[in-house]
Parts: structure tokens; C-alpha cells; sequence
């Protein structure tokens, strides 16, 4: 993360509507800023960390908690391949030291095993 794209990202204001030219597919290679428009919320995404070659398999339903009830709410079903799987791992690792540091507000959570198929 680059002081260039904390400005950029301080500088974002979600409560106004974006052209839809700014709203174009992004470089995978490189870091933007974008909006949630639903919940005034903004984000710092990519770069890229995990292409698609790395995903087996995945596919949605409805969350569960840890005794296997529904909590009501939906979740994406990732199974990665071996490569995938420690990319997945090292990422989460480093992505939870990040957020233990600066007290980052969470956002989409992750629950995994890291367990290779």
C-alpha cells in the first residue's frame, strides 16, 4: 500500500455518484479504491493475489455457524487448488497482522480450514 493510494482512498468520497467510465474493469496488477454505494462504504482492493487458475471449484449457499445452524445469511464456497490454498493461507496470515496493527474495520469475513483437495 503506497501513500499515493491512502490519499487516494482518503480523498474518496462514496456518498457521490461515480461516472460510469470510472466504474470500468480495473488493472488485476494494481491497487484501486472503489465504493460500496449501498453502505457508503469504501474499500482498497487488489492487487490480484489469487488468480482464478488457482480456484477448483466454487459455489454459494447459506452460511453456518460453528453448531451447523444457518445464520440466515449467504456465503461463496472456495476450494482452492494446493497452490492456491498456500497463497490463501500466507495472505490471510498477513491480512490479519495488517488488521491487528491498525485496527482496520472488517469487512467480508473468511472462515477456511486451508486444507488442500
Amino acid at each position: 500500500m503506497t501513500p499515493e493510494l491512502v490519499k487516494e482512498f482518503e480523498a474518496l468520497d462514496c456518498s457521490a455518484q461515480r461516472p460510469q467510465d470510472e466504474r470500468k474493469a480495473q488493472d488485476p496488477e494494481k491497487a484501486v479504491v472503489a465504493c460500496d454505494p449501498a453502505n457508503n462504504a469504501k474499500y482498497i482492493l487488489g492487487p490480484l493475489e489469487i488468480p482464478g487458475t488457482d480456484i477448483d471449484d466454487a459455489s454459494y449457499g447459506t452460511a453456518t455457524n460453528q453448531q451447523g445452524m444457518s445464520t440466515g445469511q449467504y456465503a461463496v464456497n472456495l476450494q482452492f487448488n494446493s497452490e492456491g490454498t498456500q497463497t490463501f493461507k500466507e495472505l490471510s496470515e498477513r491480512l490479519y497482522q495488517i488488521g491487528q496493527s491498525q485496527q482496520a474495520t472488517p469487512a467480508p469475513s473468511s472462515r477456511s480450514s486451508w486444507t488442500a483437495r
